[in-house]
């Protein structure tokens, strides 16, 4: 990157930095000082990365910010805000609605890990909610969902139903009157990816968070900065905002046992995911790995090669689309065991997962050609 003439990419990570230092003060006023600056290319960096409100809440401090640049990140800001209020109002309904009918339901992401990481629920971009509940529930969950007004955006009627059920990790809804959306998960993540959780350990050890006067449960810390470092690398954090989110985590959280983590991670066979996004964040954010952690990131010569990879082409303004397969190979490069990487080959291709069931609706009598829909869709997406 260069010194002299910061580029608009490295000007936002300095942005989005928890405390600046001299490097990243100087890397602001650089770019601000440019007579070309050009404020939608800021605000469309930093909306497809949903960082706003971290650069506004940077920018309004500084001196020498135009006040072009500064007005309309402020008026995105507010925007953010006024959105997720009411995404957590909502959020805190279902919760609700879940609860009094006795199902168990914690919150991921949004509101509750803006709260957690950034200490606002104003401070992180996000669209939708995302509920987890017991599997057990799921039938439960939908009955009682669809009784207060909410709809589904997948048919669940009939044979298709039943599969898609049994297919799936996850459904969505929309809310009544707002028709934001609601996704409730029963798994973390999607077969597809051919990591498994135990679902008792999900819930024997759990954390609560206040959200307007009001206590909502959610994912311990280890569960929680392993799912984080999963949910990034299964999109190739191709949002600043994903790496971010484990940087505030983890520097808000207190003694935490690395050894453990790490067991975890690798009982998972997700230790090279787990080192991987460690290694973002210190590469982009300088945060300070602790030496057992640094350690495993030496002896797997992989890890900064797929992290250098990632940011060519995530986190540079010279950044492109990655192909299909390009994307696959990365995926399958970041699993460390020969029988995860096999799994997750065949559980890519062949297992169903919600966007298969979103993308066709076959009638219920030609639900069990699901299977056959996924290659499909994938020869489609990756080979059009």
């Amino acid at each position: 990157m260069t010194k002299s003439k910061p580029l608009t990419f490295e000007f936002i990570i300095a942005c989005c930095q928890r405390s600046l230092d001299n490097k990243h003060s100087h890397i602001i006023s650089t770019y601000l000082q440019k007579t070309n600056l050009n404020v939608e290319e800021v605000l469309t960096h930093a909306n497809i990365h949903a960082v706003i409100p971290l650069v506004y809440q940077t920018l309004k401090k500084q001196d020498g910010v135009s006040e072009s640049l500064l007005l309309a990140l402020k008026k995105h800001y507010m925007h953010t805000v006024q959105k997720n209020m009411l995404l957590t109002t909502e959020l805190i309904q279902v919760m609700h609605i879940l609860n009094k009918h006795d199902i168990h339901a914690m919150t991921i992401k949004g509101p509750t890990l803006a709260q957690l990481a950034y200490g606002d629920i104003g401070l992180r971009q996000y669209n939708d909610i995302d509920i987890l509940i017991q599997k057990k529930d799921r039938y439960k969950m939908i009955d009682i969902l669809l009784s207060h007004g909410y709809s589904s955006d997948v048919d669940l009627k009939g044979e298709v139903s039943k599969f898609y059920l049994n297919a799936v990790n996850v459904t969505g809804f929309y809310a009544p009157l707002s028709m934001r959306l609601l996704e409730v998960h029963w798994e973390l993540l999607s077969k597809n990816y051919a990591i498994r959780w135990e679902e008792s350990l999900l819930w024997t050890d759990t954390r609560t968070i206040e959200l307007n006067r009001h206590s909502l449960t959610i994912l311990n810390f280890e569960q929680q900065l392993l799912y984080l470092c999963l949910h990034g690398s299964k999109h190739l954090f191709e949002r600043l905002i994903w790496v971010c989110d484990i940087d505030r985590l983890i520097r808000n959280e207190k003694n935490i046992c690395w050894d453990s983590l790490s067991e975890e991670a690798e009982r998972l066979g997700i230790l090279r995911i787990f080192l991987l996004s460690l290694s973002l964040c210190h590469k982009l954010f300088h945060l300070a790995l602790h030496p057992s952690i640094t350690r495993k990131i030496e002896q797997d010569s992989s890890v900064e090669v797929l992290r250098d990879k990632i940011i060519e082409y995530q986190f540079t303004d010279q950044s492109k689309q990655i192909s299909g397969y390009k994307h696959f190979k990365l995926l399958l490069s970041m699993r460390e065991n020969i029988s995860d990487k096999i799994l997750f080959l065949w559980s890519a291709i062949f297992a169903s997962k919600y966007d298969d069931f979103k993308f066709i609706r076959l009638p219920r009598y030609f639900a069990f050609l699901y299977p056959l829909v996924r290659p499909l869709r994938l020869i489609i997406k990756y080979f059009k």
